[in-house]
């Protein structure tokens, strides 16, 4: 999974999702349907062999998940996974891409421009914080505009038992696209760089006013 910090994106082609067509349990397409927050393997090109998902479950598929945004073998993707759970057999739906922001230590400016605030929640492994949001898009005049988003590191205070509180601002700079209709995005921010009894504080700037939330690690 590499490190990136601000992502360009462009959200009138950003529906990735990889889906499965024609399948039936039995009792139902949708009869035993699951969405988890998963980390993803490829064990070829467009190929996933597996599935670890914030619960701590491995997910073996046998043959592999084809995915087309999952492109480089042997490589970790994160995803938002849609699958039917029967008898201890995973058969995958769709797979939606996750954007992995890696907080900015860096960043001098924070670009501010709101967006639909859904939910923000600790992944139960602790490795992540996912969020849920809407970002407003349409067709620009200017084909090359993308969305940028991305997570900045603001500041970080020391309490008196010497643990510490990290301020992150999520970052929105719209570039001036259009705002038509609303775009749904997940993305992860991982916590590795951070110790046990620190906790997070992140910032979203919402079309209702900022939205903030604390997570303890």
């Amino acid at each position: 999974m590499q490190k990136k910090g601000i992502l360009a994106v462009a959200l009138l082609l950003v529906l990735v999702a990889c889906t499965v067509g024609n399948y039936d349990t039995g009792d139902g397409t949708y009869s035993y349907l699951k969405a988890e927050m998963v980390d993803m393997h490829t064990v070829a090109a467009n190929q996933v062999g597996s599935a670890q998902t914030d619960g701590g479950e491995t997910l073996t598929f046998n043959p592999p998940y084809l995915c087309s945004w999952a492109t480089t073998p042997d490589s970790t993707y994160r995803a938002m996974l849609y699958y039917n759970a029967f008898q201890n057999n995973a058969k995958p739906v769709s797979a939606m891409n996750v954007y992995v922001l890696w907080p900015s230590r860096t960043a001098k400016v924070v670009a501010m421009d709101p967006v639909k605030m859904e939910s923000m929640w600790l992944s139960e492994n602790k490795k992540y914080i996912n969020v849920r949001l809407g970002v407003l898009t349409g067709k620009s005049d200017d084909a090359n505009a993308k969305h940028n988003i991305g997570v900045v590191q603001q500041k970080v205070d020391i309490n008196d038992q010497g643990h510490r509180k990290i301020y992150l601002q999520f970052s929105h700079n719209q570039n001036q696209i259009p705002e038509y209709y609303t775009t749904i995005l997940y993305v992860s921010i991982p916590v590795s760089l951070y110790l046990p009894g620190d906790s997070i504080s992140l910032s979203v700037n919402s079309y209702n006013g900022m939205v903030e939330q604390s997570f303890g690690l």
